[in-house]
């Protein structure tokens, strides 16, 4: 009898071990960044976010956070191939994708499939409409306006300023920021003299188009956009004499825009999602370690974004899932980021803390950017 029981008992050993076991709980969340094509650098940078997040995350949980990272190769086309992908494996939510183009093709495949999408970088408006399964933690190009708008106007005693928008069909950034800006800003009382538009014919030779709107004897130049562009219009500006202020938005938020516009670039500010430099013990401590990990590469917008979305992820699993993600996401409030508090709205969209930054000449010739604004979160 003993005999039997040991049989028995080993025989049932045997049978748990050939069953397929976790030996650890997990919860996997997809990813679409592209790591190939246009956006390329972008998407492996907020990659490095995400993933720097997780290795701290999993050394102190037991439920583990593991990624499946799917190249979209910067086209809308490989975004949707990538989503069908994830779909198919079953993950609960997907990040992604870097670019608005690429993102707002997702929105369909959002609805049909139940599966929740939520966007560290994608600000175009279109992104969240009319969608309850599509979310983002940046700003919206409305809500960037409004919040550089008024503190053009308010914080900065810019009275007349004019702006230079790109029209091209692919200008949506462009266009989108430039007209929610432009309300903002007339209604706190500042005068737009003048909007100029380009197109990518236009992009070589802004002389001309600058030189129009510096005849109106205007105290700034606005021009939302991204770089290398940027860097054209701040040197249009100064080689016909202005000196004047040159600004823009989250487009602007390179390195190459200390490093590209030469001595040009003084004199010039944009607004952001993130400051490295933003004097905030979360944000000291994650620059830092970020640093560490990454042989001391400095974080930016791209990292840090990718870092508070999967930290807002991991903060919504109960009991080792996620679950009704299309509800909990609407009820993150005040989440402290480092990219500033966000609260994520009914619609979808991010109300969050937006960042001012100025480039400032050192004695040595060289330029950094100092913070010089933090517009809290919108209220209405």
């Amino acid at each position: 009898m003993k005999k039997l029981l040991i049989m028995i008992g080993t025989l049932s050993l045997l049978l748990c071990g050939c069953q397929s076991v976790d030996p650890e709980p997990s919860v996997r969340v997809g990813v679409i960044m592209p790591q190939t094509g246009e956006f390329a650098p972008y998407g492996i940078r907020v990659i490095s976010g995400i993933e720097y997040f997780i290795q701290h995350y999993n050394a102190k949980h037991k439920v583990k956070l593991k990624l499946s990272i799917k190249d979209n190769q910067s086209t809308p086309t490989g975004t949707i191939t990538a989503f069908r992908q994830l779909a198919e494996e079953g993950v609960p939510i997907v990040i992604g994708a870097y670019a608005s183009s690429n993102t707002a093709v997702l929105k369909p495949f959002a609805s049909r499939f139940k599966l929740p999408v939520i966007t560290p970088t994608s600000t175009s408006d279109i992104v969240t409409e009319n969608n309850p399964y599509m979310f983002r933690t940046c700003f919206s190009d409305s809500y960037q306006g409004e919040a550089l708008g008024n503190f053009v106007k308010l914080r900065l005693k810019i009275k007349r300023l004019g702006i230079l928008i790109n029209i091209d069909e692919d200008g949506e950034y462009s266009k989108g920021l430039a007209r929610s800006f432009s309300a903002a800003y007339k209604k706190a009382g500042g005068e737009v003299a003048l909007k100029v538009g380009y197109s990518r014919q236009d992009a070589n030779n802004f002389a001309v188009l600058v030189k129009q709107i510096i005849n109106t004897e205007v105290e700034a130049i606005f021009a939302p956009t991204y770089l290398p562009e940027a860097n054209k219009i701040i040197k249009a500006a100064r080689k016909q004499g202005f000196s004047g202020q040159v600004f823009g938005g989250d487009g602007w938020d390179e390195a190459e825009l200390l490093t590209s516009s030469g001595r040009n670039v003084n004199r010039c500010f944009f607004s952001t999602m993130f400051s490295a430099t933003y004097n905030f013990p979360p944000v000291k401590s994650f620059v830092a370690g970020y640093k560490r990990s990454n042989d001391g590469d400095e974080p930016g917008l791209c990292a840090a974004q990718g870092y508070d979305t999967i930290a807002i992820i991991a903060g919504l699993i109960r009991n080792g899932e996620l679950k009704n993600l299309e509800k909990q996401l609407t009820e993150v409030k005040n989440f402290p980021g480092v990219t500033g508090d966000i609260t994520i709205k009914s619609d979808g969209n991010a109300v969050k803390t937006v960042f001012v930054e100025r480039v400032n000449k050192l004695p040595n010739g060289s330029f950094v950017t100092e913070l010089i604004g933090i517009i809290p979160p919108l209220t209405k």
